[in-house]
């Protein structure tokens, strides 16, 4: 299995550098630098020009080892909460097997 900063680093390789085509029907994404869309930086608050907002401007001065660390961050996270998700239905789980075996 990969690790975690070979996977993120073929993403960043693969989606390359800044696009923005809002006429293109299949990229609705918008603002994109290294695969890191604009909606992402919003959710995590990126403003990295520092103006106040997050903007297409954060988008275009995105550099790469940011936008891997990017990644690393949203694989683990969501690897974290699976793992989470896992441990904390197991006691239902198991109480809910239990139940029916009772019956």
């Amino acid at each position: 299995m990969h690790d975690v900063s070979k996977i993120t680093d073929e993403i960043v390789a693969r989606d390359g550098g800044y696009v923005n085509d809002p006429d293109d029907p299949d990229d609705p994404g918008g603002a994109t630098n290294h695969g890191v869309t604009i909606h992402t930086m919003r959710r995590l608050g990126l403003d990295l020009d520092g103006d106040g907002q997050v903007d297409e401007q954060d988008v275009r001065v995105l550099d790469r080892d940011l936008a891997v660390e990017i990644f690393v961050i949203i694989i683990l996270t969501a690897r974290a909460s699976r793992i989470c998700l896992s441990i904390c239905m197991r006691p239902f789980l198991i109480c809910n097997s239990i139940r029916g075996a009772m019956r």
